[in-house]
């Protein structure tokens, strides 16, 4: 089945890895990266990059995939991705400005053999920016827009854990380089994403200071740019796309509520020369065909704070050539 999909599906969608089903471990990575696979088609469907077809093959596939799965010994549920009429598993909680209704969506199905449980399952559930998080939540106190970035930010470190082929930036962490995400460094990445979450949460109850809170959020930010796939798929085609497309829609948030204002890097457009007063700690990366000095990557917007009679910044970080 796994060939059937590979000769239908673009290059970066492809799987790639070759998977003994009757290793549980490598069960359980064949249905994060099946997921994963799912996560960057819809991703694309959603943000116009992608014909209808491609995702009626995945379809398909997928139930060959539960075959070989139920035939191996194991048992999905949910077995239907994509939206649910019930929560299932580990449940994450965002907001968005554009939903008009309650969503739930399957991220990961959760898998299970003779009775044991292999992986559980995780749901994404999206609320209009209106409608309050359960009285149990965390950040049920938060203003909408600090409620709908945390909730992106953990499924994130969700993405983070089962993405293939991810390439990792985090300045804290790779300061000079960007490095694919491996078994080795994975599990550091996705911590340093939880900390600059509660960190960023912790000054939010604390009533920190405006610069301290947009210092916070700035470092939360970088976290959505800074890991990506670095195939030279389009914009577009990875989750990873979707969810800075995502965060970005509360930025007229932050500039109302907070006078914090994002400046983006063009890709292929912007140049060192022209962004420089915004950008520090660029990453340089030969690419044919572009001249050089051209932004290739964001991997941090700069942000501006207007506090008082006094405007700072918080620059930004990208590849260029």
């Amino acid at each position: 089945m796994l060939h059937n999909w590979n000769r239908e599906a673009d290059v970066w969608h492809k799987i790639q890895t070759k998977y003994n089903l009757s290793s549980s471990k490598d069960a359980i990575s064949f249905v994060k990266t099946i997921s994963a696979v799912r996560s960057n088609l819809v991703a694309a469907l959603n943000l116009g990059k992608l014909p209808k077809e491609k995702m009626q093959v995945f379809q398909k596939c997928w139930g060959g995939w539960l075959n070989e799965l139920k035939k191996a010994g194991y048992v999905l549920h949910p077995q239907q991705m994509g939206n649910l009429t019930k929560e299932v598993g580990k449940v994450i909680y965002c907001c968005s400005p554009r939903a008009q209704a309650k969503k739930m969506i399957l991220v990961v199905p959760g898998l299970k053999k003779r009775g044991k449980l292999l992986l559980p399952p995780v749901t994404t559930v999206i609320l209009p920016s209106n409608t309050p998080f359960p009285d149990y939540h965390k950040a049920k106190n938060f203003a909408t827009h600090w409620r709908g970035i945390l909730g992106e930010v953990e499924l994130l470190t969700i993405h983070a854990r089962m993405q293939p082929q991810t390439s990792c930036a985090i300045e804290s962490i790779y300061r000079n380089k960007a490095v694919p995400v491996s078994v080795e460094n994975r599990q550091k990445i996705i911590d340093e994403i939880k900390r600059r979450k509660e960190v960023l949460e912790r000054s939010l109850s604390s009533q920190a200071s405006s610069y301290q809170i947009a210092t916070n959020y700035w470092r939360v930010e970088e976290c959505f740019w800074s890991l990506f796939h670095d195939d030279d798929r389009p914009f577009g085609h990875s989750f990873f796309d979707m969810l800075c497309k995502r965060v970005q829609d509360w930025r007229g948030y932050l500039a109302r509520k907070h006078k914090i204002f994002a400046k983006d890097f063009v890709i292929k457009k912007d140049s060192l020369g022209a962004i420089n007063s915004y950008v520090e700690g660029i990453i340089l990366k030969q690419q044919s065909g572009i001249a050089k000095g051209k932004v290739l990557r964001q991997l941090r917007p700069a942000l501006t704070l207007q506090e008082k009679n006094l405007k700072r910044t918080l620059k930004g970080r990208v590849i260029s050539t």
